[in-house]
């Protein structure tokens, strides 16, 4: 089979792409830019428009509304980002060194905060604690201690110029915790501050 130009199925219009899908209930609509696939892929909510994002081959969800993404997995699976091995709910690839972060885009817009939370409890089932949350720096297998360490930014004399983040508090893998120096040579070691 042999067909040139654009295939739409649930659309006379297929505009977007080489194979286009809609489906307008629930809203589902699929298109795959380019057979070079190197223009990316689009699922989108509704309504879905090519646009410059796309240049790099990237797969984009897009939820439009106020629907929720949902990934959901079976009772075993993983979701891998940089991996296709994921051994925990989500795993990230160790190629190189990852953050997650809030996009600094908000333009004349305070910062967002991001907060992690550990599981709460439903109010008035039971008299049970919420979880735990826990902060793990990775384990090796060398004589070496991994690090947990704090940056927060520093005040500025001027309200434009964007902060540079400095550790402010360490906790090294001997235990030794310490405020305003990255190297506490005992429990707790304050450089600087008065208690």
């Amino acid at each position: 089979l042999i067909v040139e130009g654009n295939v739409g199925i649930g659309t006379t219009s297929p505009t977007l792409a080489k194979l286009q899908v809609i489906e307008d209930v629930p809203g589902l609509a699929i298109a795959a830019y380019h057979s070079n696939l190197t223009q990316g892929v689009i699922i989108g909510y509704n309504s879905i428009s090519k646009t410059g994002s796309n240049a790099n081959g990237d797969l984009s969800i897009d939820g439009k509304g106020t629907g929720n993404l949902l990934l959901q997995t079976t009772a075993t699976g993983n979701v891998g980002i940089g991996t296709t091995s994921p051994t925990n709910i989500l795993s990230l690839g160790n190629a190189a060194a990852q953050k997650f972060w809030i996009e600094n885009s908000a333009n004349g817009t305070v910062g967002r905060a991001l907060t992690v939370a550990a599981g709460g409890t439903v109010t008035g089932t039971a008299d049970i604690a919420g979880g735990n949350l826990i902060l793990s720096s990775g384990a090796g297998t060398g004589t070496g201690a991994s690090t947990l360490s704090f940056f927060t930014g520093t005040t500025l004399g001027t309200g434009t110029t964007l902060q540079t983040l400095s550790e402010k508090m360490t906790i090294l893998g001997s235990g030794n915790v310490g405020i305003g120096t990255t190297a506490p040579g005992s429990k707790l070691n304050v450089i600087g501050h008065t208690i």
